[in-house]
């Protein structure tokens, strides 16, 4: 580093860690009011420019800033204060304070930017924005640099409050008397969300206004009987109040007197006495006061004695049940009926009685057993006896479900229960003493056994036979089986014990029965089932075939026949070709290879018979798989040189099960079709041959061909006599060949030797062309041209070879033209 650039790079570290305002490439904060004084080397022109605040914020609003300058400076910074709120996301030149109160540039290239500014909550008053920006020259240094500040103050908008309202208002109780409280209820609603406070309540009586009353409820004590009340509610949200209501108009009912203090004047009353009564009443409205009576006997209304206020001794008789009532009358309304105690009429009458209680029950008593209860009963007074009570225990314990109950039913009781009866009797004035009956105990119910049979899914040798039982017990004891006896035409095969047996002791023709014993733990019952025969199991056959079946071998699957009794079966079989039955093979169990082809699907169906039964016919469905075919080619051609034919050929390819082949070559400059092929390879060739059978499926193989330099024409000179006769002479290094004269593109000899004489019938340029052609080809590669210009005599036919070779000649010329026919037909690498 020069002395000059370490020098300059020292003032400037010290200039940043002095007290002095400058700016930073970086960004500066706390310069919003100050600006940069470093940078004040220009004329003072620059504005700074801050849009996107409104007329005044709302609270909580996030607003976007715009930051620039008025001038178009090539380098430029900028610091954002704000005393309220948040800046955030700044633009990608910008970044903010981790207070969020300032923002300033990170790069000393941009001259605008961009930061969002969100408001602070309601209520926080005006905010201070101070901006400062940097008109810099571009180059990093103060020269010709300037700088400005400003500062503006934004304030709050204010949102009017709207006042509440009140709706849904009235007065409840709906019918209060003297002695309810009445309150209000309404649904009070502000727009701005605001709680309800500070709403009046003014009361009036019959339209007078109460002030000593102004809450939401108005006392009991405040009211009179037939008065009528409003109020009116003013709503208010603390802020403002909402248009005052009123209510409907709420009268206060008559309070209906009250009756208390029902008293007979004898609790222990005779047929002799006579009863009177005393009682006190109450009215909340001080209302006069008349009363009503009733009298109830055994508990019913005795309307011949209303509004009597003695209940006379002749109206009684022993055992009766009396009570009166009284209810109070105000002039406008009844009160409720309000009861004295029950009181009964005493008598000498003397109570029936009731001996010998005792319970009739089989003897055990189980839980199948209705009990009866029985006593003897007499009356002393010779009354008749008109009623029973009787009372059921169990244990101790009174059962009330079963009180009144004769007989006692089965259905509610319990193995290990003790029962026992009271009995009383009524002549209809009076009840004789309980008598208790003995006690009975209920024992255990043996199990029931409610059906038994023997099922089997076939019931023949192929399926076990399973004993089905159905057990119940009503004590609800677990019942299991004790014992299994099997038995075959009448005689017990004690081989077996089991529930179910097994289908290998079964024969054809057996008749078996079961003998099935159980028990809940304490009692045993057994029962012998029906018989069942043992009947003809029906055979099976079973088919393997072969893991790939093609039409190279016969179709001949194993087919195999079983028969669970040994009985002989026999095999009855229908192919099927392709969903139709083949009839010339029913009853075989293979098809023959002439019959077969890949592609093709063969259905077995084989049913077996044991001479009584057809059994389940067995079927399978297969398709003849196709043999892929083998890819193979040859080159026939002796040599491959470059530029020269190659003859290929496919004919190698082969197919097992197939005679139609398609072949396709390929390779990366062409492609070709057909058995042959013919190619004039430029260069190493990948060759790929692939063939297909007339089922899809296919095979492919690739050879390289990598030609060789083949032999050339060489030397090739022409010579003009003057004449018109042109001498051609040439070399050849290749193997013996003739040799294709084309004047032009016309062929107009083919000579064994390397020289030729020609009489050209036209004058000016002629061009020759030598192009040597063997056996296997025309060459392409190794042909030379050459031209000369003359100028034609008389026109001469040519002369034979000076060596003979007619028969030679004409052959190879025929064959060329042969080779030149099959080459324009085939494709090849031009």
């Amino acid at each position: 580093m020069r002395p000059q650039v370490l020098f300059v790079t020292l003032l400037l570290l010290l200039m940043s860690q002095s007290s002095v305002v400058d700016a930073k490439k970086d960004g500066r904060f706390n310069h919003a009011a100050s600006g940069c004084g470093c940078h004040s080397g220009a004329t003072g022109s620059v504005s700074p420019a801050l849009s996107g605040l409104p007329s005044a914020y709302d609270a909580s609003t996030t607003y976007s800033l715009n930051i620039g300058m008025s001038t178009s400076p090539s380098s430029g910074g900028f610091n954002l204060e704000v005393s309220q709120g948040s800046l955030s996301n700044p633009s990608s030149a910008a970044k903010v304070s981790p207070n969020g109160l300032q923002a300033t540039h990170n790069t000393w290239t941009s001259t605008s930017w961009t930061v969002d500014w969100t408001s602070p909550a309601s209520g926080s008053g005006s905010v201070q924005f101070n901006l400062a920006v940097l008109s810099g020259n571009g180059q990093q240094n103060t020269a010709g640099d300037d700088y400005a500040t400003m500062s503006t103050s934004l304030s709050e908008a204010i949102t009017a409050n709207n006042a509440p309202s009140v709706t849904s208002l009235i007065i409840e109780p709906a019918s209060p008397t003297t002695e309810d409280d009445v309150f209000v209820t309404y649904t009070f609603s502000d727009a701005d969300g605001d709680s309800e406070s500070g709403s009046s309540f003014a009361w009036y009586l019959n339209n007078t206004l109460m002030p000593s009353h102004a809450t939401a409820t108005l006392p009991s004590s405040a009211t009179a009987k037939h008065q009528s009340w409003t109020v009116e509610v003013t709503p208010s949200d603390g802020i403002d109040v909402g248009t005052a209501v009123m209510s409907p108009t709420l009268t206060i009912v008559n309070s209906p007197p009250k009756i208390t203090n029902v008293l007979l004047s004898d609790t222990a009353p005779t047929s002799s006495t006579e009863l009177t009564f005393q009682y006190l009443s109450e009215d909340a409205d001080d209302d006069a006061v008349d009363v009503q009576i009733q009298w109830r006997l055994n508990g019913q209304i005795v309307p011949e004695l209303d509004n009597a206020t003695t209940l006379p001794a002749i109206a009684t008789r022993s055992n009766d049940v009396w009570s009166v009532e009284v209810r109070g009358h105000d002039g406008e309304g009844f009160g409720d009926w309000t009861p004295s105690t029950n009181v009964t009429i005493a008598s000498g009458n003397t109570p029936p009685v009731v001996s010998q209680v005792s319970l009739a029950a089989p003897s055990p008593t189980n839980t199948t057993s209705d009990i009866l209860v029985q006593w003897n009963e007499i009356d002393g007074d010779g009354d008749a006896i008109v009623g029973h009570e009787i009372t059921w225990t169990v244990n101790g314990q009174t059962i009330e479900t079963a009180n009144g109950m004769n007989p006692l039913p089965a259905s509610m009781t319990s193995k290990g229960e003790v029962w026992k009866a009271s009995v009383r009797a009524s002549d209809g004035i009076g009840w004789s003493s309980w008598e208790e009956s003995d006690t009975v105990a209920i024992v255990n119910a043996a199990p029931v056994i409610i059906s038994l049979s023997l099922n089997s899914s076939s019931m023949t040798v192929m399926h076990d036979l399973i004993v089905n039982l159905e057990l119940e017990d009503v004590d609800g004891d677990t019942v299991s089986i004790t014992s299994t006896r099997w038995f075959n035409q009448g005689q017990e095969d004690l081989a077996f014990t089991d529930a179910s047996l097994p289908s290998s002791a079964l024969t054809k023709g057996d008749v078996w029965t079961v003998l099935v014993t159980v028990s809940d733990g304490e009692s045993e019952v057994s029962s012998t089932s029906e018989g069942v025969t043992v009947l003809n199991a029906a055979p099976s056959v079973e088919m393997q075939w072969p893991d790939e079946v093609t039409s190279l071998s016969e179709l001949a699957p194993q087919l195999s026949a079983s028969d669970r009794d040994g009985d002989a079966v026999e095999m009855w079989t229908n192919w099927y070709k392709n969903g139709f039955r083949d009839a010339g093979l029913e009853n075989s169990s293979v098809v023959p290879v002439e019959k077969l082809a890949p592609g093709q699907t063969w259905t077995l169906h084989a049913t077996p018979w044991d001479g009584e039964t057809l059994g389940e016919r067995a079927e399978h469905t297969l398709v003849i798989a196709n043999l892929p075919p083998t890819a193979a080619f040859a080159v026939l051609s002796t040599d491959v040189w470059f530029g020269e034919e190659v003859i290929l050929s496919a004919e190698a390819s082969s197919d097992l099960d197939g005679k139609d082949l398609t072949y396709a070559w390929s390779w990366a400059m062409g492609s070709a079709s057909g058995q042959m092929l013919t190619l004039v390879p430029k260069g190493g060739v990948d060759l790929t041959l692939t063939v297909s059978d007339e089922f899809g499926a296919t095979n492919s193989t690739t050879q390289t061909l990598q030609p060789t330099v083949g032999p050339q024409v060489q030397n090739l000179m022409i010579v003009h006599d003057g004449q018109g006769r042109v001498e051609l002479s040439w070399s050849w290094n290749g193997d013996e060949a003739a040799f294709n004269i084309l004047r032009g593109s016309q062929l107009i000899a083919t000579v064994n030797e390397a020289s030729f004489s020609d009489n050209p019938p036209m004058s000016g340029l002629n061009e020759y062309t030598i192009q040597p052609v063997d056996q296997n080809r025309i060459y392409r590669n190794a042909m030379d041209t050459i031209s000369l210009s003359i100028e034609s005599p008389a026109v001469e036919p040519p002369a034979p070879s000076a060596t003979g070779g007619y028969g030679l000649g004409i052959l190879l010329l025929l064959g060329s033209l042969l080779l030149m026919q099959r080459n324009l037909n085939r494709g090849g690498e031009q």
